[in-house]
């Protein structure tokens, strides 16, 4: 009897659970996106508005406003004769509601590329090494936006 009780509740909170989740991607596809002009920008902005599942501008709630920035540093490693470019990528981003701030957060991605004799190569890596930044930068806006919508809803 205990037992039934149990998964009764477990399945009703559950139920509730799910809900609320709906609700929260629900809100979240009503997010417009602005970002830069670059490749790296154009990837974030299409892995992000796949991840918000993003309505395309019918009846937007929220604007998301994304600011990219990339450095680099060449790095030498001595014991290999080893050149590799150290990639940082910072985004800087802020969720609009009717004109208003309701969030801002600064999220910093690090990779690395090597460097190669062939400059072609090298260009391709790096290349390579900055689109899966910005995916991975899309992602983890993606799941910031996520805690604050959950944190907001439960209130």
């Amino acid at each position: 009897m205990q037992r039934l009780l149990l998964v009764i509740c477990f399945l009703l909170t559950s139920c509730q659970h799910n809900q609320i989740n709906s609700e929260i991607r629900g809100e979240m596809s009503l997010i417009g996106i602005s970002a830069g002009n670059s490749i790296e920008a154009s990837e974030f902005y299409y892995h992000l508005a796949r991840l918000l599942r993003n309505n395309l501008g019918q009846n937007l709630k929220y604007n998301l406003e994304a600011n990219l920035k990339y450095d680099s540093n060449i790095l030498t490693l001595s014991k290999a004769d080893d050149k590799r470019e150290v990639l940082n990528h910072t985004v800087h981003f802020k969720l609009y509601e009717q004109g208003k701030v309701i969030f801002e957060d600064t999220i910093k991605v690090h990779s690395s590329s090597p460097i190669y004799d062939n400059p072609v190569v090298s260009y391709t890596a790096s290349g390579n090494a900055k689109e899966f930044m910005a995916r991975r930068a899309a992602e983890l806006v993606y799941h910031r936006l996520l805690l604050f919508f959950k944190s907001s809803h439960s209130l």
